[in-house]
């Protein structure tokens, strides 16, 4: 009877580890840069500034009858500004927002599996030199990579995703110079991938 109590508990076991083979990943970040602004206002000096935003995130799995799972996301949202002058206003101003994300699914050693990726940034940018000497000077740049491949015994799936954003102004000029450059970047990139 011990015998026949062991053998049905280790079939029930054995079912329980196919019914609930799946892997499941998933991966996200949110950059908000609520606030970049930096100015000078009718006097004489300088400033200088930066936000410097990373993310990195790495997720490994490995399942039930060789299911593989593999996720790598690196972000990276930089921002500077510089003013230097006299007289008037010279000003930067870099509102930006970062977002994206990856997931993954794989249901069992032959079922079905499916993964995808995006990215989703918007970054802004206003120099002005308004009746003032001097120079107003703003970059930003945002790199995004996504990696992922996953893996059952029966289908095979990869894919990545690279994201390279970059926007610089300089404004500069003499006396009772006025002069603005307003510029906007707004990036949507998304993909997937299911096999059956």
């Amino acid at each position: 009877m011990l015998k026949r109590s062991i053998f049905v508990l280790l079939g029930i076991l054995a079912m329980a580890s196919i019914t609930f083979a799946g892997i499941a990943q998933q991966q996200n970040f949110d950059i908000q840069v609520t606030t970049f602004d930096i100015a000078l206002v009718d006097g004489i000096g300088a400033i200088a500034s930066t936000n410097l935003s990373t993310v990195g995130h790495q997720q490994n799995a490995i399942g039930f009858c060789g299911l593989m799972a593999r996720e790598v996301e690196r972000v990276k949202l930089e921002q500077g500004g510089y003013v230097a002058g006299t007289g008037g206003v010279l000003s930067v101003s870099q509102p930006g927002t970062a977002m994206g994300g990856q997931s993954q699914l794989i249901d069992s050693c032959v079922g079905p599996m499916a993964h995808g990726q995006m990215f989703n940034v918007d970054i802004g940018q206003d120099v002005t030199l308004n009746d003032a000497i001097g120079i107003a000077t703003g970059s930003q740049s945002f790199l995004g990579i996504q990696r992922q491949e996953m893996a059952s015994l029966s289908a095979t799936m990869a894919e990545s995703q690279d994201v390279d954003v970059e926007q610089s102004t300089v404004v500069s000029g003499g006396p009772a110079t006025s002069a603005s450059v307003t510029s906007g970047i707004v990036v949507y990139a998304a993909q997937a991938q299911e096999a059956d």
